[in-house]
């Protein structure tokens, strides 16, 4: 182990978010991957997804994840927003890849996701994590809210075209797509 590494967690590490973030992350030359979560592998090698890998799936509670100063959240929508206030509290920065953090209008999030959102402090907290528009915020939030593929592709489509436009009373943008999913 490299004490000049950042070391990170994944929970949610067996789906395709999952198993994407263990590879770039464990090429990455700034960050060292120290737990992994799956309930569906939990006991197995990584080494499935990341041949030479020496983690080991363990549980989403496992104290392993304290020892993070990252972790990534690549679980389905509604599950971090109930744990990720316990690692919080012990400084450890979270990037959430669901959708629990990113809508700052809880009826808007209700109606968008079909549930009620159970953190609304944290909520408030949260940062969206855009670096076009947030760079600065994002540097120093300990909570992320990574935006989706298609706001994403959406929002630096226009992001220029707000730079030059004095007012624009709407945008509507029409995005679809040939699959559901990442997969």
């Amino acid at each position: 182990m490299n004490n000049n590494l950042i070391k990170v967690g994944i929970l949610g590490g067996s789906g395709f978010t999952g198993e994407e973030l263990l590879r770039i992350l464990s090429n990455h030359p700034k960050t060292e991957v120290i737990a992994i979560s799956s309930r569906d592998l939990l006991g197995q090698s990584a080494s499935q997804i990341l041949e030479g890998s020496e983690l080991t799936f363990v549980e989403p509670n496992n104290d392993l994840f304290y020892e993070c100063e990252a972790i990534f959240f690549a679980t389905p929508h509604g599950v971090s927003m109930d744990i990720v206030g316990s690692y919080l509290e012990k400084n450890i920065k979270i990037i959430d890849l669901s959708a629990d953090f990113r809508l700052k209008d809880i009826n808007i999030g209700e109606e968008c996701y079909g549930s009620k959102h159970r953190e609304e402090e944290l909520l408030s907290e949260s940062v969206y994590g855009l670096t076009e528009l947030n760079l600065n915020k994002i540097k120093s939030a300990r909570l992320i809210a990574v935006p989706g593929c298609y706001p994403t592709s959406s929002l630096l489509g226009v992001l220029k075209l707000l730079d030059y436009v004095l007012e624009i009373e709407s945008i509507f943008i029409a995005a679809k797509t040939g699959i559901s999913g990442p997969g």
